[in-house]
């Protein structure tokens, strides 16, 4: 029988560029993400990221890579991080605002058609 539990986990949104702590189901985690299909990719020894498995990778214009060595590859969507033990998932222990400090936010620019860093929004 699958675990229902409620689970801590961190949701990054690249097209808000914000990372905040929610609560989830695991069986609630594709809904979520608004995808049928997830994916997982090892992210630090006690934590994973789960996302979209690339079939709506197309229609997303945000992203966000990480700094440092953790993943030179970029992400589309939004992406939830999850805790991992034993290949099992667990609630995440990470700190939003450390874990947002790492995130490199790029949104789709049309007229030069690449990724660039988002302009802050004027007051």
């Amino acid at each position: 029988m699958p675990d229902t539990s409620s689970l801590n986990a961190l949701l990054i949104d690249p097209q808000r560029c914000t990372v905040e702590s929610i609560q989830v189901e695991p069986d609630g985690v594709p809904a979520l993400l608004g995808t049928a299909r997830t994916s997982t990719v090892d992210f630090t020894g006690e934590h994973c990221l789960v996302m979209d498995d690339g079939e709506h990778e197309a229609e997303h214009p945000a992203r966000f890579r990480f700094t440092g060595k953790t993943s030179a590859r970029p992400f589309f969507g939004p992406v939830l991080v999850l805790g991992t033990a034993q290949g099992n998932w667990t609630s995440a222990t990470l700190d939003p605002e450390e874990l947002k400090a790492r995130i490199i936010w790029e949104h789709w620019d049309r007229a030069v058609q690449t990724y660039n860093a988002p302009q802050p929004l004027q007051a």
